[in-house]
């Protein structure tokens, strides 16, 4: 079974880190596992994980160039 991981850009603001904490807690409540987070460029092998991206193309570069 697939893990669930959350690439992120920067959380420069008070309000992006509470909705990263908001994110993992919607999704330990559904798979009751916690969620990895990782900040771009790290990115999980996709074999093993289940991966969201999150940001904007202004704060996460994978976001600009996808």
């Amino acid at each position: 079974m697939k893990h669930t991981a959350i690439i992120y850009g920067n959380l420069d603001t008070p309000i992006k880190s509470a909705a990263l904490s908001h994110l993992s807690s919607v999704i330990l409540e559904q798979t009751m596992a916690y969620p990895s987070c990782f900040k771009y460029p790290a990115i999980p092998d996709k074999d093993e994980f289940h991966l969201i991206f999150i940001g904007t193309k202004h704060d996460n570069p994978y976001i600009k160039m996808n």
